[in-house]
């Protein structure tokens, strides 16, 4: 019963993300993962942010996109880290719009998935309408997880919004 509540709260998340938080704030991971949330402890939920690597796996081929813990050396205003949020039963990623503004792939820009409950590598993993495969991972060994700092009082004012429009 919980599990199905959660689901329904997650969907209802989804629909009224982006009418509510400013599009341009779509590949700012750790804010929409805060921010996701809070909405989602507002209401009884569990739900943490979770640092991860995301892949997309081209159906038909042998290639492989990746977002988050490619090694990369910071540069301002960019990290090289993902985060989702983690809820009890799936995973919510409201920053997908990465995979078309860097490798111009069309996905759906929020990704509600069932998240893998046993100790692996693998968080969540999905399969895709075009074939595609999409999935959430641990970051690799010796990465960066340190999460940068988001302003809570944005968090706060979108997370406001968001349960007033759910």
């Amino acid at each position: 019963m919980k599990r199905q509540a959660e689901y329904k709260l997650l969907s209802r998340l989804q629909a009224a993300y982006f009418d509510i938080v400013p599009v341009e704030y779509q590949t700012f991971c750790t804010l929409t993962a805060t921010v996701t949330e809070s909405v989602m402890r507002h209401y009884g939920f569990g739900a943490s942010v979770k640092t991860c690597q995301v892949w997309y796996k081209q159906n038909g081929t042998n290639h492989n996109f990746v977002i988050g813990f490619l090694g990369r050396k910071p540069t301002e205003n960019k990290w090289d880290g993902h985060t989702i949020c983690l809820t009890d039963h799936a995973i919510f990623d409201a920053a997908m719009f990465h995979f078309q503004r860097e490798f111009e792939i069309q996905i759906p820009p929020i990704s509600i998935v069932n998240r893998i409950t046993v100790r692996s590598h693998l968080i969540a993993s999905t399969k895709l309408s075009n074939g595609s495969r999409v999935s959430w991972l641990n970051p690799p060994p010796n990465a960066n997880l340190s999460i940068p700092k988001v302003p809570s009082s944005l968090v706060k004012q979108l997370a406001v919004k968001l349960i007033a429009a759910l």
